[in-house]
């Protein structure tokens, strides 16, 4: 659909004459493609900085412990799941202490989900932004979950302690949390986009998403290996793409299989839950600031 409109332009010089500007908009009902989708998100990229700016200021203002907020959840979920999976339910743990195995994963899960949560309410918490003024829309969910890498840096400090505690020496393996954190981002974005878009047109999402994290978290190995499971179940557990990223965080720092399978599947299923959530997010976004 085409909208054209005549807009009458006047200088302000005494002997000017009247121009006539033609303006053309052009609405699709497909969205933006999701490289259109990125290149104009990285435009707008000091928008995204800013907005990641605001929301740490008001995550950490006026609180009494600051940054130690972000290390109550590693360490009491590491002391939970060492007493109930470790020595109560008696899972194993691939050759690791158990409390190596579970850090390593806890970890980069936390970031994972925190930042699905965080931008999956994002737009609706930014109501009045968004129904005031235009500026590409993924800037919102995308800031949300930039702004869990300050959390996720801290956490990885408190991973490193706990893994000088039980003797795990640094190597050139553990370099690979680096391109697997960027994988556990990739999902998040996708996730969370996808979320984020749906929680605006459908109110009732944001009652299903904590459930949905809980699900997630019980699906994925982060509690116990993959080896638990027969290894013709291995591909089809794969799918999800937090199995591959905590099977190479465990690898990473001591575990004996290297799973390169399951890394790859969870690069290919990160980068397609990407591509469907700018896809979905874009054809929704159209629509935002009449329903918000």
């Amino acid at each position: 659909m085409r909208l054209t409109k005549t807009k009458a332009e006047i200088s302000s010089t005494p002997n000017s004459e009247q121009v006539n500007q033609r303006v053309s908009i052009t609405l699709t009902s497909h969205g933006k493609s999701p490289l259109s989708a990125l290149r104009e998100l990285f435009a707008a990229r000091e928008l995204v900085f800013f907005l990641v700016w605001r929301d740490l200021k008001v995550r950490y203002r006026q609180t009494v412990l600051g940054l130690a907020w972000i290390l109550l959840q590693p360490l009491v979920s590491l002391i939970l799941f060492t007493v109930i999976f470790g020595r109560l339910a008696k899972l194993p743990s691939d050759g690791l202490p158990y409390q190596v195995f579970v850090v390593s994963g806890l970890v980069i899960w936390t970031f994972f989900i925190n930042g699905v949560l965080a931008a999956s309410n994002s737009v609706i918490a930014n109501e009045a932004l968004v129904s005031k003024i235009y500026f590409p829309r993924l800037a919102i969910p995308l800031s949300a979950i930039l702004s869990g890498l300050v959390d996720f840096l801290v956490s990885f400090a408190f991973m490193a302690v706990i893994l000088l505690l039980f003797g795990v020496a640094p190597t050139l393996k553990m370099l690979l949390f680096i391109p697997l954190t960027f994988v556990a981002f990739l999902a998040a974005c996708g996730a969370g986009f996808f979320l984020a878009g749906l929680n605006v047109l459908y109110r009732d999402v944001k009652h299903l998403v904590p459930f949905m994290a809980q699900v997630w978290f019980f699906g994925s190995p982060v509690v116990y290996p993959l080896s638990l499971f027969p290894k013709d179940l291995h591909l089809l557990l794969a799918i999800n793409p937090m199995t591959g990223i905590l099977e190479g965080c465990r690898w990473a720092v001591g575990a004996s299989n290297a799973p390169w399978v399951a890394i790859l599947c969870s690069v290919m299923v990160s980068v397609i839950m990407l591509v469907t959530g700018i896809v979905a997010f874009t054809r929704g976004e159209r629509r935002f600031a009449d329903v918000i």
